[in-house]
């Protein structure tokens, strides 16, 4: 009954109708997988796609084993999740002191920039963070790695069609772009009054301009922000709507989860600039089994979206429709639906298609049919009872009758080409000075092709092949014809008649001479290819040919053979260089033969090079080349030194042993500096090839650290963190303690380490007991603030204060009124708001307490607990969410009031589950 009363518990049941969404948060609350859920009901012998949801009694009997279930897969995630952070824990002290350190150099390059240059401090300021520049090369790696795309929209996500943008100066937002907490707009009126001021958006969702009311901007677009910043500030200021102009100058970030057939699953930090096919380029978009066309945007209380990256190629517009919200999940499927089509299209692709999409879709993607491309005979192959078949389709039918035909995964279209006829022309190849293709016309001789060039002085006049085509127009023949006889004599036989197609190819004396060249390659001046002739030319004729030798040849070379020049009977002759050049008569200056190929080596070629790295608390990690006369200070000087934070003491050498047969053992040597940086241990220490040499950082190194105070405390102000693990407290009492004036209640506390933004705190609990989880251990640049008290409590929303007061009152959309201890929500409104109003939605009223902690209705059965409200806190009532005709429609359709009337308050919720799974499918 727990998981039964568990799922029950968190249902809001209003009007019968039984919130599914709630389920499915339940069951993700429990860490349960849905899919391993129905298969281990299955092994139990439960098939939920065969239970009658009507037969209370066959209900009743699995609840027992759906309790069961549910439990044992709860179990096991908790155990995954134990074993996990036992895991994690191991490392997680190294990683914060990496991260400490590495943030303390940040800050110190700024520092010191700030020393140089004001502009290049700020510059450092409002740059790419550490852990963005980490991103980007992650994101540059991970374009190296991915493979190349085989569906037609794959493209789009790895050939940097698109990209990842990480602040509204990368681009920016259009007038469609929604506004949200932590957007920064530019408001600029030009005219006779002239104002220009930058506001970011509060976590309340308003703007406070010098002078002005409130205006709640969170959740409108850009265009609807301007327009109601014109409407309400022409109130106070001069202006026409033309002089007015509203812009976002820092885009807010957004945290977006991607998962599914994609390179990287996990949560995204972007730029809320960014559109959902922005955002799937961090995540490498889809793999190559994921889908192009299926991808969803899924949000929470909203049905999901469908992403078409083929509806963006078409309209790019279209992505301004899939601007990104906190916390939205992004779903790659697998591609359901996969064709290929190549031949006479104008893009051969391999394209994904939606279920009621077939040829004539395909054929569209594939941007149409070549001219050429034969419509009568499209064929289609198709894999069916593991036989793969041939399907010849009559396109030009399909299209008289306005018809299609029905694609399956994995079928392969071939749309075939049409046979080009024979050109209009004649052509002349071989030894003419001018060869190609000439006009043909009717009545055409052999001498008249002749005359349209110059036949070369060295042509076989006498031997010439004309090819011609047969009658079939595909099948050639070859006629032997005299083209001195021709020339000579036009009016006899052998100036045939010529037809078009026809070759004609002549050849030359040259063509049937044997090659005698001699090549020579490698480390000479100018390696190349010489011709023999009938000399009887040597090794150092051809070295001299060639320029001599270069200066790094080496002292040797090869000379390779192929008798009567077949590769299979390659020789190899050693050629002594030296004692050529010493005395050109020696045997080893070798009589050369046709075709012979002689190659120089380059000395440094049996020279291994080999390299000394140097890493660690080194300004500049490197690899140098090894030299006999490399020591250990000039390794030293040319990695720029050491690092503030190096230790002295602990100078870390591995080097390769080589022992017998070649085995290597890795040998460690420890050196250290003297006081002033000079090798005291190491004197003697020589530097050998392959040697890694690291400098280890001291152990307790670390710099400054600080954090701010401000507000109601007795000396406000910035402090160190001279101890280790300072809590709240620690600063609070650092401070002087708080003043009268403090409200504890109210207290807030902001990191900006990780861009984590604010913490809800509860700083009484924590100076009433510094060991509780309350006193929360501080991190650099924490600011805590500690306001005035404040007996002021706000009400904004869907209450009934307009008929209540003045306009002067209610002009920012809210009313203040004075706090009363130890009061609800619902009495604030009753007492103070006039009540609610008709359309308000009770269950989803919210208080947000000074500190930023937000509280909600509580319900038990049919009793809702309002929350209690402190000073200064702020009462939200939304409005009811109005549905759409289609979810009017589908409510209408399911008639969830008759399954709760049949049904028992167990049952309904056993048959709320196995709708839930059957969603799954």
């Amino acid at each position: 009954m727990l998981f039964i009363m568990l799922i029950l518990s968190s249902l809001h049941i209003n009007s019968q109708v039984i919130n599914e969404s709630a389920i499915r948060a339940e069951l993700q609350k429990r860490n349960i997988d849905e899919q391993k859920f129905k298969d281990e009901l299955l092994k139990r012998g439960i098939d939920i796609t065969k239970i009658d949801p009507t037969n209370t009694k066959e209900l009743a009997r699995i609840e027992s084993e759906v309790k069961a279930v549910a439990d044992m897969l709860e179990k096991e995630s908790k155990t995954q999740q134990i074993v996990s952070g036992s895991l994690d824990a191991n490392n997680k002290v190294i990683e914060q002191k990496e991260k400490a350190t590495k943030k303390a150099m940040e800050e110190a390059e700024v520092n010191q920039a700030s020393k140089q240059s004001p502009e290049k401090k700020d510059t450092l300021k409002k740059g790419t963070t550490l852990k963005e520049a980490n991103a980007d090369n992650l994101k540059e790696k991970q374009k190296e790695e991915l493979p190349e795309p085989i569906t037609f929209g794959q493209q789009i996500f790895r050939d940097n069609s698109l990209k990842l943008f990480r602040t509204a100066e990368d681009a920016k937002p259009p007038r469609t772009y929604i506004l949200g907490v932590g957007d920064v707009v530019s408001i600029s009126i030009f005219g006779t009054s002239s104002i220009n001021f930058a506001k970011e958006i509060s976590k309340d969702g308003y703007i406070q301009p010098d002078k002005l009311p409130r205006y709640y901007l969170s959740g409108l677009t850009v265009d609807q922000a301007e327009k109601l910043l014109i409407k309400s500030i022409r109130n106070y200021a001069l202006f026409s709507p033309e002089e007015f102009q509203l812009s976002v100058t820092t885009a807010r970030t957004l945290n977006v989860n991607i998962f599914g057939e994609v390179y990287n699953n996990g949560s995204f930090n972007i730029s809320a600039v960014n559109t959902a096919f922005n955002a799937l380029v961090a995540a490498g978009g889809p793999t190559n089994l994921g889908s192009v066309r299926k991808i969803k945007l899924l949000r929470p209380g909203q049905k999901p979206k469908t992403i078409d990256v083929y509806q963006f190629l078409n309209d790019p517009a279209v992505s301004q429709e899939f601007y990104l919200q906190e916390n939205d999940y992004i779903q790659v499927p697998a591609a359901d639906k996969l064709v290929t089509i190549y031949g006479a299209v104008n893009r051969p692709y391999r394209y994904e298609l939606l279920e009621n999409e077939n040829l004539n879709a395909l054929i569209k993607y594939a941007a149409g049919l070549l001219p050429n491309a034969v419509k009568r005979n499209i064929q289609v192959t198709r894999v069916e009872n593991d036989k793969a078949t041939i399907i010849d389709i009559n396109y030009n039918d399909l299209l008289s009758k306005k018809g299609d035909f029905d694609l399956r995964n994995g079928d392969i279209i071939k749309v075939n080409t049409l046979t080009q006829d024979v050109k209009n022309i004649v052509s002349i190849e071989g030894a003419v000075e001018e060869s190609g293709e000439f006009s043909f016309v009717e009545g055409m001789k052999l001498s008249d092709l002749l005359s349209k060039t110059k036949l070369l002085e060295n042509a076989i006049k006498e031997t010439a092949y004309l090819r011609r085509l047969n009658e079939d127009l595909i099948t050639v023949k070859y006629e032997l014809v005299n083209i001195t006889s021709a020339l000579k004599n036009p009016m006899s036989s052998e100036n045939i008649l010529l037809r078009k197609g026809d070759v004609l190819t002549i050849r030359a004396l040259a063509d049937f001479k044997e090659s005698k060249e001699l090549k020579i390659d490698g480390a000479v001046r100018k390696p190349g290819s010489y011709e023999q002739g009938d000399s009887s030319l040597k090794v150092s004729d051809v070295l001299f040919l060639s320029g001599g030798l270069d200066e790094k040849a080496a002292a040797f070379g090869y000379l390779f053979r192929n008798k009567n020049g077949f590769e299979k009977t390659q020789e190899y002759v050693y050629i002594d260089l030296a004692k050529i050049i010493k005395n050109p008569n020696d045997p080893a200056n070798h009589i050369l033969q046709p075709n012979d190929s002689i190659y120089v080596y380059y000395s440094e070629t049996f020279i291994d090079k080999s390299y000394v790295k140097i890493s660690g608390a080194v300004r500049n990690p490197t690899e140098i080349l090894f030299n006999p006369s490399l020591s250990v200070k000039d390794v030293l000087l040319m990695a720029g030194g050491l690092k503030q934070e190096a230790s002295t003491n602990r100078i870390d050498v591995y080097r390769l042993n080589f022992g017998d047969e070649k085995k290597t053992n890795t040998l460690a040597a420890r050196l250290s500096l003297s006081d002033d940086n000079d090798l005291s241990k190491a004197a003697d220490f020589k530097i050998q090839p392959n040697d890694i040499i690291i400098v280890r950082e001291a152990p307790e190194y670390e710099l400054q650290r600080t954090v701010s105070i401000i507000g109601e405390v007795t000396y406000p102000g910035e402090y160190a963190l001279i101890k280790e693990n300072t809590n709240l407290v620690d600063i609070v009492e650092m401070a002087g303690g708080t003043t009268l004036e403090a409200y504890l209640d109210g207290a807030t506390l902001y990191r900006k380490e990780d861009s984590l933004g604010f913490i809800v705190i509860n700083l009484k609990e924590a100076i009433k007991n510094k060991k509780s989880n309350h006193n929360i251990i501080l991190q650099q640049s924490d600011v805590l603030e500690i306001p005035k008290q404040n007996d002021i409590v706000s009400i904004i929303g869907a209450s009934n204060y307009d008929e209540l007061y003045p306009d002067k009152l209610t002009r920012n959309g809210k009313i203040n009124v004075a706090y009363e201890s130890n009061k609800s929500a619902i009495y604030y409104i009753n007492n103070f708001a006039g009540g609610l109003d008709e359309n308000a939605d009770a269950k989803r009223i919210t208080v947000q307490h000074k500190n930023g902690k937000i509280e909600k209705v509580k319900r038990f059965l049919f009793i809702k607990k309002y929350p209690k409200v402190k000073e200064g806190s702020v009462i939200n009532i939304p409005f009811k969410k109005i549905k759409t005709e289609a979810e009017k429609k589908e409510q209408k359709d399911i008639d969830w009031g008759d399954v709760l009337k049949n049904s028992i308050t167990q049952a309904t919720a056993i048959l709320s589950l196995i709708l839930l799974v059957r969603s799954v499918d």
